[in-house]
């Protein structure tokens, strides 16, 4: 009786050693293996050079084998995605001059953890190894699948309120959003967030009248962003958007935006969108000093410049046998997206 009963628990601790092993003990292979050459910036490119920072998303790592997505589109190399992110670390922590920073843009690790902590604390273990001043990370559907929001801000070291903005040096501003603010996920279900998420989906997705699976059957045009893994901003956290891009005006700063959830419509990703995009949009458009918005959720990726903003959405390593992800110098005029693989390098004047 006793062996039926420890038996299971011990397959069980020793699957979460592995895994724990597994995702800390792979940031040491050589980055040469992925043929990634390690260069520094000439001294005529590194000329006005500010800073730099490194940027990825959508890795969702779990310890399974591939697969493919819900709607059976896109194959999913759930193994190989920690190895993008360790190839990224590794590819950053030899570039010259180093980052001031890097960003992870949300579902780092795929609902098929299953809440698994020692998935969790390995990933967190192996940023670690990033030679930056400080790793911004945000919160996408995936990591709420997983956690409740009070976990997540313990182990990702977040804000109390998951949104806030900073500055690396004067001049220029980084606002990173909370996507899933409002939103079915992660929220108590008798919470005004949740609530308010609800009275949205019911309004504009008449497929979700029956139940949340049949939410995405919709097939109208920009209505197919009311399904259940979007979010939006509730009014407080626009108020302080508002607040805050006014402040960076009234300083003369530039302001570069982070947000998981993409806000800006491009033909192609009108169920990746943010709830409330509009009145987002608006908000950047009237303050007139946003250069960039970074992206992730939609795993192809794109870019588009509207009305003066550059959009850039990064695609996901989880749907890729290569590593996209990309560092970005700033300058004073200018910042340069430097991309590997499916990221494209692009210059923003």
């Amino acid at each position: 009786v006793l062996l039926f009963f420890f038996i299971p628990r011990m397959l069980h601790m020793w699957r979460q050693i592995n895994i724990f092993l597994f995702c800390t003990l792979s940031v040491f292979y050589s980055v040469h293996r992925f043929d990634l050459p390690i260069t520094a910036l000439s001294a005529p490119e590194s000329r006005g050079l500010l800073f730099r920072f490194g940027i990825i998303s959508d890795v969702q790592y779990a310890d399974v084998n591939d697969g493919w997505s819900y709607d059976g589109t896109e194959r999913r190399l759930y193994r190989l995605s920690l190895q993008t992110l360790r190839v990224a670390i590794e590819r950053w922590n030899h570039l010259v001059p180093r980052l001031q920073f890097a960003v992870q843009l949300g579902d780092l690790l795929d609902a098929k953890n299953n809440a698994s902590h020692a998935s969790l604390l390995a990933m967190v273990q192996l940023w670690r190894h990033c030679h930056c001043g400080e790793v911004y990370h945000l919160l996408g559907n995936h990591e709420l699948y997983n956690w409740n929001r009070s976990h997540l801000r313990r182990h990702l070291h977040l804000p109390a309120k998951f949104y806030h903005h900073f500055t690396p040096i004067p001049g220029w501003r980084f606002i990173v959003l909370d996507s899933y603010d409002v939103a079915l996920i992660g929220r108590p279900v008798d919470s005004p967030q949740y609530r308010e998420a609800e009275t949205l989906l019911r309004r504009h997705n008449k497929c979700c009248y029956t139940s949340w699976d049949d939410c995405f059957k919709i097939s109208e045009g920009l209505a197919q962003r009311y399904v259940p893994f979007n979010g939006g901003l509730g009014v407080p956290q626009l108020q302080w958007l508002q607040t805050t891009l006014e402040m960076a005006r009234g300083n003369g700063e530039r302001v570069v935006l982070f947000t998981h959830i993409p806000i800006l419509p491009d033909g192609h990703n009108s169920r990746t969108l943010l709830f409330n995009y509009p009145q987002v949009l608006s908000l950047l458009h009237a303050s007139r000093i946003v250069v960039a918005v970074f992206s992730g959720h939609n795993h192809k990726g794109g870019y588009t410049i509207h009305r003066g903003i550059h959009h850039l959405t990064l695609s996901s390593p989880l749907s890729h046998t290569r590593t996209p992800f990309a560092h970005v110098n700033v300058f004073p005029n200018s910042i340069a997206i430097v991309g590997q693989a499916s990221v494209r390098t692009l210059l923003f004047d």
